[in-house]
This record gives structure tokens, C-alpha cells and sequence, in this order.
């Protein structure tokens, strides 16, 4: 999307691309489903707006998620379940604001690095 916006993928819902989803001019991607980028690329803001990722419980990115180097990026781990997320500072890049939202059961497994500057709320229980 040249002009920004919002995309909300559903739990049972599939996007798919060369890159899955891509905001030139800032927005929000809501994934409960599966978004995948065969070029390597689940999601690519670019521009220097702000951005948001809010990843529900069970969301699946094949791909890495990028936020825009000009931007204020967010990566949100909503309620909904319980949720894992991996790879944060190398397949989740460019966020500076990552929140854990209050009630949310969310696990970080691997290796997962916040950039200098980076700030990790954990709002949930």
C-alpha cells in the first residue's frame, strides 16, 4: 500500500507475496493468521511515518518483519491466548517500542536482542 493503511489478517486467513504485506507511508498490520513473503519478507514498512505490528496468539510471519529506519516503530504482542514469538532483533527488526499488553501470555524462545535505544514494556500478567 503506497499510502499507508491498515491491514488485519484474520486467525484462519493467509496473505501471501513476493513480500507478504507492504506500507510505504506507514500504518498497521494485525496478524492472527499466516503471512508469508517468499522473498524473505513477511512484512516491509518503508517512509517516515509511524508503524505498528500487533501480533495475536498464534500469528505466523514466514519472513522477516521490517519497521522503517526513518520511523517510530511498534511491535505489540496482544491478548487472545498464549503466544511465542522468536527472533526479535533479527527476523523482528526496526522496532524501538515493543509491549507486552496487559493480560497477554506471550514467551520469548530463542535468541532475541532489542537494538540500543529499544524500549520492552510487559504490561501482562
Amino acid at each position: 500500500m503506497r499510502a499507508g493503511g491498515s491491514v488485519t489478517n484474520a486467525a484462519s486467513g493467509s496473505i501471501a507475496g513476493h513480500v507478504g504485506v507492504y506500507l510505504k507511508s506507514g500504518g498497521t498490520v494485525t496478524n492472527a493468521g499466516t503471512i508469508t513473503g517468499s522473498g524473505g519478507t513477511a512484512v516491509s514498512f518503508l517512509g517516515t511515518a509511524n508503524d505498528l505490528v500487533v501480533a495475536v496468539p498464534g500469528a505466523v510471519f514466514i519472513g522477516k518483519v521490517s519497521g522503517s529506519t526513518s520511523a517510530s516503530n511498534a511491535l505489540e504482542l496482544a491478548v487472545g491466548g498464549s503466544g511465542t514469538l522468536s527472533g526479535l532483533g533479527t527476523n523482528f527488526t526496526g522496532f524501538g517500542t515493543v509491549t507486552v499488553d496487559g493480560g497477554a501470555a506471550w514467551e520469548l524462545i530463542g535468541t532475541n536482542t532489542l537494538a540500543a535505544g529499544a524500549t520492552l514494556t510487559n504490561s501482562a500478567r
